[in-house]
């Protein structure tokens, strides 16, 4: 099922990244990944989660793309599934 609320896929996206980066603590919209210590491994891990999570694909030339939460829920909102 695909969800497009953005209040719940903040919480999804929030709850993905808790599980790669348990150590992040609170994460703002606008923090970025590479603050977050992502590597490549863990921004497909994150595109991976959301997607079973969700039902939103995220290619692979979005996610090189996503710098932030923020630019995450802006793809998840618009994307078509």
């Amino acid at each position: 099922m695909t969800c497009r609320d953005v209040d719940t896929l903040r919480r999804v996206a929030l709850e993905v990244i808790a599980s790669i980066r348990p150590a992040a603590g609170e994460v703002s919209d606008l923090v970025t990944f590479t603050d977050l210590g992502f590597d490549s491994l863990d921004r497909i891990t994150l595109a991976v989660q959301m997607e079973n999570r969700t039902g939103i694909p995220i290619p692979d030339q979005v996610l090189t793309g996503v710098r932030t939460v923020a630019d995450l829920l802006h793809h998840l909102q618009g994307a078509t599934a």
